[in-house]
């Protein structure tokens, strides 16, 4: 059985990312629990402390799930090609991505940790690739994943999240042009 602590950060990021964070009150989350709105300020001090916990178990979420896509793929082509399906499925919504825009100091948090946590096993996952010749050798690992992170926190920017009608289809259209634009010209598939 999960403590109350669990259930409500369950709720908190069901609800965040169902209606966003900035339709999503304190109350609606104590309703789903159900608890009281104090047992809520007793665990979380605040909305945005509650919500950064959300954020933070959401980002360890997806590190585990990228890790065993990485570690059950053929060989590190597959595993690009799973991360990207995987991407573009993933259970973040587009009201939520355009609400934690406003939250900056969360947003580096974020990236921060995709920093130390994704773009390490990242920068391997090409540099095998490139060793048994399904990527491009005159790519670097480094500038690959610099460009996709500058990408991201491009797209990241409140007045970009905005203008941006369909985030998921602009992040399926830049996967797909990297992807296709890093695997080596003379690889044929198996």
């Amino acid at each position: 059985m999960k403590s109350k602590r669990e259930r409500i950060l369950a709720a908190g990021r069901e609800l965040f990312m169902k209606n966003g964070i900035q339709s999503t009150s304190m109350e609606q989350i104590a309703e789903t629990v159900p608890v009281s709105k104090m047992t809520i300020y007793k665990y979380f001090q605040s909305k945005e402390g509650l919500l950064e916990q959300v954020v933070q178990q959401f980002a360890e979420d997806i590190y585990a799930k990228f890790r065993s896509t990485i570690d059950n793929a053929k060989d590190p082509l597959d595993a690009l090609e799973k991360l990207t399906a995987f991407w573009e499925q993933d259970e973040i919504s587009e009201v939520f991505m355009k609400d934690l825009a406003d939250y900056p100091a969360l947003v580096q948090k974020l990236m921060s940790y995709t920093q130390e946590r994704f773009v390490p096993e990242a920068e391997r996952l090409i540099f095998q690739g490139q060793q048994l010749g399904m990527l491009r050798k005159d790519i670097s690992p480094h500038v690959l994943l610099v460009f996709m992170i500058g990408l991201k926190q491009y797209f990241m920017q409140p007045q970009v999240l905005q203008t941006l009608s369909e985030l998921r289809s602009t992040s399926e259209q830049i996967y797909s042009i990297v992807y296709h634009g890093i695997i080596a010209p003379d690889y044929k598939k198996q």
